[in-house]
């Protein structure tokens, strides 16, 4: 008896697995805020830089 869905094999699922794990340390090693939006919100607010 063959059960009712496709079974995965385990290479595949290791490989799966690897790139979810890959594109989360990937993802955590981008900055969350970008040096030019900082320095256009830091310009917009019209105070000298320092202040």
């Amino acid at each position: 008896m063959e059960p009712s869905h496709a079974e995965t094999p385990f290479t595949q699922v290791l490989f799966l697995w690897a790139a979810f794990h890959v594109s989360r340390l990937v993802a955590s090693m981008e900055p969350k805020y970008l040096a030019g939006q900082i320095s256009a919100d830091v310009a917009a607010t019209g105070n000298p830089s320092g202040a």
